[in-house]
């Protein structure tokens, strides 16, 4: 996300340079300043834009309106981009089916991305392999095994598809995520790989999973098979310590760290970002770079001591660095980046809390969050990291805490 926020900016930038320089933007203008600002979460940016695009453009055309409806999936508004959706009537084709799919896909929700599939099909658009891609992540990210199996199985007989290398590769990830990690590596041992870039987001796939639950028989088989063919890269790694660490296996956490630093491999430091006034603000784990930083950290902490007493209990197996006490380790995990962006977010916002993280939320952060939103009754937290959007309210989350 750090890279797609330096050139969202830049985008921005250079279209207001655009127009101070005389030069009118037209829907291809549009559509990618709208797509860099959904890409690098400038939500109070795009809106203003949008709003802009309304009243000076008359008749939108399909590539503008596809970007409208990606810039608000991808902000965490669905209701919205149901609501561009369905402004369109009959003028919909199968992209803009397959944007609305994609859009439920990044919120996780399965339900509506059932729904519009079954929709889709009533108004008799013949879905393609994107439809079905974007279907299984829908259902990858509610953890619908059963939904996405059904899927899988009537792409070839009802739809006449043939899954391509990504297709098997998100049902690669249904399985995983919902813990069936042996079934999830016999389907990656089935499939035919032309690309060695292919193969890596494969096998990365179903490390991630290990590392949610902890399978280390396999986790250790994929990532030795990742690094014996080069494509081990900095997620790899870090997956590979974590599983180890929550196992306490530090010695061989330290193994690895040591390969990664002789081989060079840089590891991609965790980015949470809020967006205040219109400005971004980016902060790292155990943040003191900002000027308030001693007000957010004050905060923290008030608000872990409420959520300790709401029942809030770390989950210790998040910190991934060998501590000798339970409250380094709590401490560590009040230290994560997305836990100062709430913070953050919370003190200079009235407004629904919304961040945005390069990587994927920790299980603790998962956990605290829903907590803290008990805190905030009239305010959502929502939380976008590498895989999909989390709505936290009233101590629940929009993917039911999977």
């Amino acid at each position: 996300m750090y890279g797609c926020t330096e050139r969202s900016n830049l985008a921005v930038q250079t279209y207001q340079k655009m127009l101070q320089d005389g030069f009118a933007p037209n829907e291809i203008t549009y559509s990618i300043v709208i797509i860099s600002c959904a890409n690098g979460a400038l939500m109070e940016i795009g809106d203003k834009l949008i709003k802009t695009i309304e009243n000076k453009v008359q008749q939108m055309g399909p590539i503008l309106i596809n970007s409208i409806m990606l810039f608000y999936g991808k902000t965490g508004n669905l209701e919205r981009a149901v609501e561009v959706f369905e402004s369109l009537g009959d003028k919909k084709n199968v992209i803009t089916w397959n944007v609305i799919l994609q859009c439920c896909a990044v919120s996780g929700s399965s339900e509506e991305a059932s729904r519009f599939f079954g929709l889709m099909i009533e108004n008799g658009i013949e879905p393609n392999l994107k439809s079905i891609g974007s279907l299984l992540n829908a259902h990858s990210h509610s953890l619908n095994v059963e939904g996405a199996k059904d899927v899988f199985d009537q792409m070839l007989n009802k739809y006449n598809l043939i899954p391509d290398v990504h297709t098997q590769i998100s049902m690669v990830d249904v399985l995983g995520r919902s813990g069936a990690i042996e079934q999830a590596e016999d389907l990656l041992n089935s499939v035919c790989f032309d690309l060695v870039s292919d193969e890596a987001f494969g096998l990365s796939t179903l490390l991630g999973a290990c590392r949610i639950h902890g399978n280390l028989d396999v986790a250790e088989r994929i990532f030795t098979k990742l690094d014996s063919m080069g494509l081990a890269d900095s997620a790899s790694y870090v997956s590979m310590m974590n599983i180890y660490a929550k196992y306490e296996l530090w010695d061989k956490r330290a193994n690895v760290h040591a390969e990664m630093q002789r081989k060079g491999v840089k590891r991609t430091p965790g980015i949470s970002q809020v967006e205040v006034n219109g400005m971004p603000h980016k902060f790292v784990v155990s943040d003191r770079s900002f000027s308030s930083h001693e007000q957010v950290h004050d905060f923290l902490s008030e608000i872990r001591s409420k959520v300790m007493d709401l029942g809030y209990n770390p989950d210790l197996k998040c910190a991934t660095r060998q501590m000798s006490t339970r409250e380094e380790k709590i401490q560590h995990l009040w230290e994560h980046s997305e836990k100062i962006a709430v913070a953050f977010a919370l003190l200079n916002t009235g407004t629904d809390v919304v961040v945005t993280k390069n990587l994927r939320m920790c299980e603790d952060c998962h956990k605290a969050s829903a907590y803290i939103s008990m805190l905030y009754p009239d305010r959502k937290i929502k939380i976008r990291d590498a895989s999909r959007f989390h709505t936290f309210k009233n101590g629940k989350c929009s993917c039911n805490n999977k």
